[in-house]
This record gives C-alpha cells, structure tokens and sequence, in this order.
C-alpha cells in the first residue's frame, strides 16, 4: 500500500509537470513515448507468452489498463528529463546525444536596465552620444578598448560528459556482479523464506510480486517489464524530482539518491520473512542504481537493473529453494 501511495503521488507530480510545461518538455515527448510504447510491448507479451491470461481479463479493462500505463509511463519519462535538465543532467545521454534533447542550459542573463522615463522621450543619435559615459584614454590621448565582463548569471549550467562505452560497460557490469553476489551471501547467510502473505497467495500472484517456483517466459518478461518501469519511475523521475524540488543540485545529488533508495527498499517490504533480509538486499543495490544513474544515465541504471532481475531469479530460486 505504501509503495502505491508513493507511485500515485509522483504520478500526478509528472502528469501536473508535463501540462504545465508542456511547451519546454516538447523535445522530451519522443522519449517518454517511447517508453511507454516499450511497457505497452512487453505487456502483451506477458499475455501472450502465458496460457490463459487474455480469457482471464475483458478486452475493455486491458485497453483501459494500457491506456493507463502508456499515459503514466510517458509522463514519469517526459517529467523526470526534465527535472534532470533542470539541475545540469542528461537523462539518456547516450540516446538523447543520438537523437537530440540534449539541453543547451544557460541560467537567465540580468535584465539589462530600463532608460529613465525623461530620457526615453526623443532620444536623438547626438543626445545619446552626449550621455554615453566617455571611453577610458592613455595619457597620450589613445583609447582603451574594454573588453566586457561576462555575468556570472550568464554562465552555462554544467552538463553531464557525454560516458565512454568502455567506463560504461565496467560499470554497469561491476554493479550487477556487485549486486548479485550480495544477495547470494545475504540470502545464504540468513535463509529468508517467503513471507507469510505471499505463502498465501496463488501461483499467478507471486509471479506478479516477482517470485516464482519455476523459471517461465512469462516469469522473466514480468521481470523484465518491473526493472523497466522501476528505474523510469524511481531514478529517473522521482529522484530527479527530490533533487531539483529540495535544492540539492548536482552537488548534493547523494542525498536525493539516499531518499529515493529509502523509499524503493520500503516498497519491498513484506517480501520475505524476517523482513529486514530484503530491506538489507535492496537497499545498498537502489544506491549503486542511484549512483550509475548520476554517472552514466538511465541507460546503464535500467541495463543494470534488468540483468539483476534475469539473473537474480536464478539466484532467488536456488537459494530460497
């Protein structure tokens, strides 16, 4: 319940930006589009790849259902470039150098000030001569050319360095193995079960909370599907949202990452017993996320977070077998 209080607030946090500022997020439509035509694909995959569920649902609750997440997929995409814009930071450096969006930011120039009242009215070539301040000279009577000084407020705002694919690949590699051995020893060291809500829940119920007994298509694309959608909503959106929103910038950036880690790993309580195991788990893992994402962009954090998921289903169901 927790975690669907904080998906639906941050929700509407998106929907509210994109309207509001829906002439500055222009570039990023492609993007969230896109993203939300990806979670509308591997949904209908989810239902065809497993036996029954189309009969299970009625055709208008599935196209108001996909409706739904098109629209809120787009809109956390959409919002959270934007808010990473506005703090110096390229959500998908990678694509958006490919394919534009990249933002030029510069902060706003001082206004330059306004000509007295009772010097606007007939101001003449020869009067505005007369009361331009006279050029600095030398003593031999030469002019000194002055070069002007660039306003600080005029500055641009730092972006995000395009990443390298080697430091990529290494990091987005280093934290999936990082990942995955943590909660192989975690797991192995406590033997958490299954909690006793999701004991009680039906075969289909846990592969919608993510565990299952065995290893199906269906099984992997819904993991596949919850990584997607968790690094759009989580990393992308509401971090960025934390950090522009509560002031932190760039240069406190490590605190947006913390809270938004806080409340991904709260949203996975009641996962397995005793509780603590997967608070224990998830957790430092939302901060390596967190911090692939400020480094190399929502690409790597979301190639992170899928491989952990594939490969961390292999993992779960040996260990807690």
């Amino acid at each position: 319940m927790f975690l669907v209080v904080v998906l639906l607030f941050f929700t509407l946090v998106a929907l509210v930006t994109w309207i509001r500022q829906r002439s500055v997020v222009r570039p990023y439509r492609k993007y969230g589009f896109a993203a939300g035509g990806a979670i509308i694909a591997l949904l209908v995959l989810i239902l065809a790849v497993t036996p029954g569920a189309l009969s299970a649902f009625s055709t208008i609750g599935l196209a108001a259902a996909g409706t739904w997440d098109f629209i809120r997929i787009s809109a956390i995409t959409i919002t959270g470039i934007y808010f990473s814009s506005q703090i110096g930071h390229v959500g998908f450096p990678v694509l958006m150098r490919r394919f534009g969006g990249v933002p030029a930011l510069t902060t706003p120039a001082e206004p330059r000030a306004s000509t007295p009242p009772e010097l606007s009215v007939a101001m003449t070539p020869a009067t505005a001569a007369a009361i331009r301040p006279a050029a600095p000279t030398t003593q031999t009577g030469e002019a000194i050319s002055v070069a002007p000084v660039a306003s600080a407020e005029a500055a641009p705002m730092p972006i995000q360095p395009a990443p390298r694919a080697r430091d990529w690949l290494l990091a987005t590699g280093g934290v999936v193995a990082g990942a995955l051995v943590w909660t192989t020893v975690l797991f192995a060291a406590a033997s958490p079960q299954l909690s006793r809500a999701l004991r009680q829940m039906t075969e289909s119920d846990l592969a919608q909370a993510g565990f299952v007994s065995t290893i199906t298509l269906s099984a992997l694309v819904l993991v596949v599907q919850f990584a997607f959608a968790e690094e759009l909503m989580f990393r992308l959106a509401i971090q960025n949202i934390l950090a522009k929103t509560l002031n932190f910038g760039l240069a406190r950036y490590r605190t947006a990452i913390v809270l938004t880690s806080a409340l991904w790993a709260a949203g996975h309580s009641g996962q397995l017993d005793p509780d603590w195991v997967k608070l224990a788990q998830i957790f430092p893992i939302g901060l390596a996320f967190g911090w692939l994402y400020q480094k190399y962009g929502a690409e790597s954090s979301i190639t992170a977070h899928v491989l952990f998921n594939l490969i961390g289903t292999f993992v779960t169901l040996i260990v807690l077998s």
